[in-house]
C-alpha cells in the first residue's frame, strides 16, 4: 500500500466510513458528534453511509422519535445530533454565533 493510499484509508476510518459499526443513526451521530450538509438528503445519505443497513425511513423515523435532532445552526444548512446531546451542541453553537456577531460589531463600531 502506498503512503497515499494510506492516506486515503486512514481518512476513511476516521470518518467512519469504512467498518460501518453503527446500527442506528442515533448511534451514528453519537460517534461523529454531530453532521452537517448543505441539504436534507445530503444529510440523510450522509448519516446512512455510516450505517450496517439503512434506509432513508430508518433515519426518518429517528427524527421523528427524536432519536436524533434536526437543527440549523448555519444559514441554508441542516444539522445532526444525537438527541441526548443537543442541549449541549445548541449551548457551543449559540455561544460562537453570539461571540462571532459580538466581534464583527465590535470591528465596525457597533454594538447589539
Amino acid at each position: 500500500m502506498t503512503i497515499n493510499q494510506h492516506i486515503g484509508m486512514q481518512r476513511l476510518i476516521n470518518q467512519q466510513i469504512v467498518g460501518k459499526n453503527h446500527h442506528t443513526a442515533e448511534s451514528v451521530l453519537r460517534g461523529m458528534g454531530a453532521m452537517q450538509a448543505q441539504e436534507y438528503k445530503q444529510a440523510l445519505w450522509a448519516i446512512g453511509t455510516r450505517m450496517q443497513s439503512a434506509t432513508i425511513t430508518h433515519i426518518e423515523t429517528a427524527i421523528a422519535e427524536a432519536k436524533i435532532v434536526r437543527t440549523w445552526t448555519q444559514p441554508r444548512d441542516d444539522s445532526f445530533c444525537a438527541s441526548r446531546r443537543y442541549p449541549l451542541d445548541a449551548q457551543i453553537v449559540c455561544f460562537t454565533h453570539c461571540h462571532r456577531s459580538w466581534t464583527a460589531n465590535e470591528s465596525i463600531g457597533t454594538h447589539p
